[in-house]
């Protein structure tokens, strides 16, 4: 997993991962987050294939807030 900081954006990638118990895997992607005052919106895009899954099937305008 790598993070970057590109203006106001948070940038995560990540690469596929298979879960030690159950096997289940998770695909590459990237999670694109925009700061808000006290919380992120964030585009969650699993990449396929070497590219960026089509639009419509990516998670968008997911809300995060902070837990202290």
């Amino acid at each position: 997993m790598q993070a970057r900081r590109e203006g106001d954006r948070l940038l995560i990638e990540y690469e596929r991962a298979i879960c030690e118990r159950g096997g289940a895997t998770f695909s590459p992607g990237i999670i694109d987050c925009r700061q808000g005052a006290d919380q992120v919106t964030c585009d969650i895009i699993d990449i396929q294939n070497g590219r960026p899954e089509p639009r419509d099937r990516q998670v968008r305008d997911a809300t995060l807030r902070r837990v202290d």
